[in-house]
């Protein structure tokens, strides 16, 4: 998880989306639906491991990432619940299973580590 060392570092784009529950459906069952927090920021992301599992009998891919945002109130919200969204390849979404955390204590950077292919589970 190489941390960034300057803004330059920021090469990616991410949004932040919460799950909020909506209209409930025809049979009273409550709908969740993810809602975008907007907050936009830029980010260093990248890819760590990948793997499978299966799911519903079909394997599914799965991969870690390693994100750096700049720390920010906004950013030190965010939570497990939460989700990324690539914002230039919206359909590229991340769940958020560790962070965000302060890794080195400088208080510039926080640290959130995701997987792909989870973010909808």
């Amino acid at each position: 998880m190489p941390q960034p060392k300057s803004g330059a570092d920021l090469r990616q784009k991410v949004r932040f989306e919460r799950r909020r529950e909506g209209a409930p459906d025809d049979h009273g069952v409550a709908q969740f639906e993810w809602q975008s927090l907007n907050v936009e920021r830029s980010a260093s992301l990248t890819p760590t491991r990948g793997g499978e599992s299966v799911q519903g009998d079909r394997i599914a891919g799965n991969a870690s990432w390693d994100l750096w945002v700049r720390n920010d109130s906004e950013t030190r919200g965010l939570n497990t619940g939460d989700r990324v969204v690539n914002a230039r390849q919206t359909d590229q979404t991340f769940a958020i299973v560790f962070g965000p955390a302060d890794m080195d204590g400088s208080g510039a950077w926080l640290f959130l580590q995701l997987r792909s292919g989870a973010a909808d589970d």
